[in-house]
């Protein structure tokens, strides 16, 4: 069986799916912190976004190395969100299966409000904040690359930045993926991923030992990755909630249609 690389935009759910592979029997399931490498996954993740001259091979055979050493007893399953801008270099080194997970904008955007995102003050990307705890923090928070559009994301409040990255990221690896050959990857809604949901990917895999009702259960009753406090809807101002339509409007058609 192909190794499994769940990508997507950042708290739309790869640790949710993590764990799913890891109590399901055949995988050898990794979530980005598990892996160790966010450092240099979002580093080489942002020289590719503003398309500087770095080379990302190492990243590629990283994941050749874990996958080697997941085989034959396992299937090499990794949920990162860092991996999201290089579904085509892993597709030609290992001919993976990709799961695009998605979730409902507005908790991905107030996830990351919560979480800090945008709110220190901004120099015009590429560069490096000193200000931040850690490297990755600043390597994955991307901003548009062309000069004038990052004029106009920085008026932006904050909601309608991160709407801005919503978009942005998960246009990007729709494009990406819809290159590949249909076979290689679908799309997943953690808003909609029953039981039976799960089960069916996990066929569509090749696998037969289907995860456990009764694991699958437990998972979602932890809420792995879940934030400790919430903002909702309610919470923006006018302003933020007309940016936030704007901003997020093109994803929402193109995540619509993968669904339709």
């Amino acid at each position: 069986m192909s190794p499994v690389f769940v990508v997507g935009c950042p708290r739309s759910g790869t640790h949710f799916l993590a764990e799913l592979f890891r109590n399901t029997p055949g995988y050898a399931s990794r979530h980005a912190d598990d892996v160790g490498k966010a450092t240099g996954d979002s580093f080489l993740g942002y020289a590719k976004w503003y398309g500087l001259p770095v080379n990302t091979q190492p990243l590629v055979a990283f994941r050749q190395a874990l996958v080697r050493d997941s085989e034959p007893r396992c299937v090499y399953a990794e949920s990162n969100c860092y991996l999201s801008l290089f579904t085509h270099e892993l597709n030609a080194a290992l001919t993976p299966y990709f799961v695009f997970v998605v979730r409902e904008p507005t908790a991905v955007v107030n996830s990351l409000f919560v979480k800090g995102w945008f709110k220190d003050p901004v120099s015009t990307p590429p560069g490096f904040d000193y200000g931040v705890c850690s490297p990755n923090h600043s390597f994955g928070r991307l901003m548009p690359a062309i000069p004038e559009e990052f004029e106009r994301w920085k008026q932006l409040t904050r909601i309608g930045r991160i709407a801005w990255f919503y978009n942005a990221l998960n246009l990007k690896v729709i494009e990406d993926l819809r290159a590949l050959p249909k076979l290689r990857w679908s799309p997943l809604s953690v808003d909609r991923c029953d039981y039976a949901c799960f089960a069916q990917l996990q066929q569509r895999l090749g696998n037969e030992r289907v995860i456990a009702e009764q694991h699958f259960a437990a998972v979602v009753q932890r809420r792995p990755g879940r934030a400790s406090h919430h903002r909702v809807w309610e919470d923006w101002t006018a302003q933020e909630r007309r940016e936030f339509e704007a901003e997020c409007t093109p994803a929402l058609s193109s995540i619509d249609t993968l669904f339709g």
